[in-house]
């Protein structure tokens, strides 16, 4: 546990260093290359995060060793006059299998010029057997105390928030799902669905995506991992199909990406070294990323007219409280 702590912090640390530079670095690169590069380096970031393996290095950039400290609780071991440790035996006299000697008789001594016999010693008979000696048992000790080191206390507290990030946030997936078995309604409208076909083939996408439309939703998003739903915050209207042809092209950009994928697993890494700062700052600028990575796909599909048509529409589709 606690060589897994120090490999956790190592790694840390070091991606720390990773993120700073990106994050330095992203202003000035941004003017000469598009902000594709920097998409793949927080996921390339939030993997390595996600493998707590310390690969063998000649100058290794970070190395934690633990310190030498002594056991929390010891027990004292009895020793000898000569200084090695002896454990404490207990010896059992046995009956022995042998047949025993015969019975002494009984001796005369002298008192005064006269003879007195002593009582003959009692002697077991060949076929008997002694009973050995009782022994009372001793009183029942209480149990040691549960002790922890600083290792294992520090090892629960990490396992504990990083369990309680991970269920937390499949809590918040699991009531979302629910709440669009109840309220989304899929779209039926033949001419949205013509334009959802239309732009899947544009991106040479064959994966299944349905449409459909939840009240609850300030704006156009893509859900789902296995089965990916886009999400309308309001039925498609006549006379907005170049609108609703550039939002579902945005969509379906996110689901050609596998960006909620991304997404997840930059959360991973945050779940897994939710006490970094830094890389909670990752996961939200690597979220900024990606929006800007799908503006750019659509936006290399479209021609001059059409991106500015695009950019207004999804100005349009930003929730006001967000702006």
């Amino acid at each position: 546990m606690p060589g897994f702590l120090l490999t956790l912090a190592e790694v840390t640390l070091t991606m720390s260093a990773v993120i700073l530079l990106l994050l330095a670095l992203g202003p000035i690169l941004a003017r000469r290359y598009k902000i594709r590069w920097r998409y793949w380096a927080w996921l390339a970031v939030a993997v390595r995060l996600l493998i707590p393996v310390n690969f063998s290095l000649p100058n290794a950039p970070v190395v934690l060793t633990p310190p030498d400290t002594g056991p929390i609780l010891s027990a004292p071991q009895p020793q000898d006059r000569g200084g090695t440790d002896v454990s404490p035996t207990v010896s059992h006299f046995l009956p022995s299998s042998a047949p025993s000697a015969s019975p002494l008789p009984s001796q005369s001594i002298s008192v005064d010029g006269g003879t007195a016999s002593s009582p003959p010693i009692p002697q077991a008979s060949p076929g008997s057997t002694a009973p050995p000696p009782t022994v009372s048992p001793a009183p029942d000790s209480a149990p040691a105390p549960l002790r922890l080191t600083l290792g294992q206390a520090l090892f629960l507290l990490w396992l504990a928030v990083a369990a309680v990030l991970i269920l937390w946030q499949l809590a918040v997936h699991w009531r979302f799902r629910r709440y669009l078995r109840r309220w989304a309604e899929p779209v039926a409208d033949q001419a949205a669905l013509a334009l959802l076909e239309a732009q899947k083939a544009r991106l040479g996408l064959k994966a299944s995506v349905s449409l459909a439309v939840c009240t609850g939703v300030d704006s156009p998003m893509l859900a789902g991992l296995f089965r990916p739903v886009i999400l309308l915050p309001r039925a498609p209207e006549a006379g907005s199909s170049d609108e609703l042809s550039l939002v579902l092209l945005h969509e379906l950009c996110h689901r050609r990406r596998r960006d909620i994928l991304y997404k997840a697993l930059l959360f991973a890494a945050a779940a897994c070294h939710w006490f970094n700062p830094l890389v909670w700052v990752m996961v939200r600028q690597g979220g900024r990323d990606m929006e800007l990575c799908c503006d750019d796909d659509v936006s290399a599909l479209l021609t001059a007219q059409e991106r500015e048509h695009y950019a207004r529409t999804i100005l349009n589709a930003i929730p006001r409280t967000k702006r």
